[in-house]
């Protein structure tokens, strides 16, 4: 008795679906997945607390503008907050991409990355 072969879904065959299905979890994949940062984030990464301000320069460059501490706020659970805080909070901008580093006493205290292309 010959035995019947084996279908993936109805009366398609298991390579049939992988063909059909690969497209889709490439886009998925693509889409969905993870992303790589940009030149600009990955100089981001690169400032750390501590920094003076001419060591913050030598890494982003000459900054695009001086902004006050409550010049971005983010929305959480838990109020209103300040993104970055500092007595001088310095502005990268390439872009969507946007950098903003507080000092205090001439060193960073806190800094933030936002890509308008993910908000």
């Amino acid at each position: 008795m010959r035995r019947a072969r084996r279908r993936f879904v109805g009366s398609l065959s298991l390579a049939t679906a992988a063909v059909v299905l690969a497209p889709l979890v490439l886009f998925l994949l693509f889409a969905y997945g993870p992303r790589w940062p940009s030149a600009f984030e990955r100089k981001y990464d690169r400032v750390a607390d501590g920094m003076t301000i001419e060591e913050v320069r030598a890494v982003l460059g000459p900054e695009s503008e001086e902004s006050s501490a409550n010049g971005l706020q983010l929305s959480t659970s838990n109020g209103v907050v300040n993104a970055v805080r500092g007595e001088r909070v310095l502005v990268w901008v390439l872009g969507n991409e946007e950098i903003r580093v507080g000092f205090d006493r001439g060193r960073v205290v806190s800094k933030h990355y936002r890509d308008g292309n993910y908000l």
